[in-house]
């Protein structure tokens, strides 16, 4: 369900042109934000250009583990680990 309800890649290639970085600055109400949006969607219909001088790695992770800590050392520990097109869950010891 996570998968289905995040924006794609390309909204989300967006979204800095939208808040042109002013993360603490107040926006008028929702409307505005929504007009900002609709604005920057027009401007780029399809990918967002990147600047030549960018550069960057691409990591590819087959297994991701999410630690919590917890009271008592009781921490949660959750791996997921790719298998083919499937990712498995796993609950490892504190």
């Amino acid at each position: 369900r996570l998968l289905t309800v995040r924006p794609t890649t390309r909204k989300l290639e967006r979204m800095p042109l939208i808040n042109r970085s002013r993360v603490l600055v107040e926006v008028e109400d929702r409307m505005a934000l929504e007009a900002a949006k609709d604005g920057v969607e027009a401007q780029f219909p399809d990918d967002v250009p990147r600047p030549d001088h960018w550069g960057g790695y691409r990591v590819v992770a087959n297994v991701v583990e999410f630690w919590q800590g917890r009271p008592g050392r009781l921490h949660d520990r959750i791996r997921y680990a790719q298998q083919g097109d499937l990712w498995t869950q796993v609950r490892l010891q504190p």
